[in-house]
């Protein structure tokens, strides 16, 4: 079952713009992460190992932890809970960020994504200075 979590708006000046910032899927094998610059990642959720929800009062933060390459996925943007619900099921197929220009078309009550970053974990040593 699939379903989208934000709808389509129309700009009079462009035609019909989609503001859809993230897609469930009950069968999505992995996760497509799109970020701002173009590059895209998956990562299939055999390897996802936790997720931590963040709440704010300017903006909410979800942060994904994934075995494969020590990756962590920061998405960072408004009415997150329900994507951090849908992540509990493994179920979200697809994120990527609202596109700047049409952030202010969101209704306050759904979700927005405003960024999300990819980086790779480095282990921190220890107290004798191992690793």
């Amino acid at each position: 079952m699939e379903k989208t979590t934000a709808s389509k708006r129309a700009d009079p000046i462009n035609g019909d713009v989609n503001l859809n910032c993230w897609q469930k899927n009950e069968n999505a094998q992995c996760l497509r992460v799109e970020c701002e610059s173009g590059r895209q990642f998956l990562f299939p959720y055999g390897y996802f190992k936790g997720a931590d929800f963040v709440p704010g009062t300017d903006a909410d933060t979800i942060e994904l932890f994934f075995k494969i390459q020590n990756r962590i996925v920061s998405i960072k943007g408004r009415q997150l809970h329900e994507l951090f619900v849908a992540f509990q099921n493994l179920s979200v197929e697809w994120i990527k960020s609202s596109p700047p220009k049409y952030r202010p078309l969101t209704k306050n009550n759904s979700t927005h994504i405003e960024s999300i970053q990819v980086a790779t974990l480095t282990e921190k040593p220890d107290a004798n200075g191992a690793n």
